[in-house]
């Protein structure tokens, strides 16, 4: 990507890979990002309670189920702890991926609740 002139990868995550171990490898992409000077963008494209390609069988929304929201809070409590020492030119943080056709009150709260987790 380096070689290419790239300088911005958005890494497309699934927080079912991220339960399984994933944590280390996406150390690993934001590693090799500033030894290659690409900024990475850590994007939950599946969270739990949310994807813009649809819940899963049984799934919980994130929008109107607590528990569900909590457990997206705890994910990204985590990413945010592991990778706290890292600057804003090595990697940001897009909390889900493409709210699609969502009133702005269902949207609101639940980002500001993600973004507070982050901050904590």
């Amino acid at each position: 990507m380096h070689e290419w002139g790239f300088n911005f990868a958005r890494l497309p995550v699934d927080f079912r890979w991220l339960e399984r171990g994933g944590y280390e490898e996406l150390g690993r992409a934001i590693q090799l990002g500033k030894r290659y000077a690409i900024h990475i963008q850590i994007c939950l494209h599946r969270i739990p309670g949310y994807c813009s390609g649809g819940l899963l069988p049984g799934e919980a929304s994130l929008f109107e189920d607590t528990e569900t929201l909590e457990r997206a809070k705890a994910i990204w409590r985590k990413i945010a702890t592991l990778f706290k020492e890292e600057t804003n030119d090595a990697v940001s943080f897009n909390i889900f991926n493409e709210p699609l056709y969502m009133e702005e009150g269902n949207y609101t709260p639940v980002a500001e609740a993600l973004v507070n987790a982050i901050r904590e």
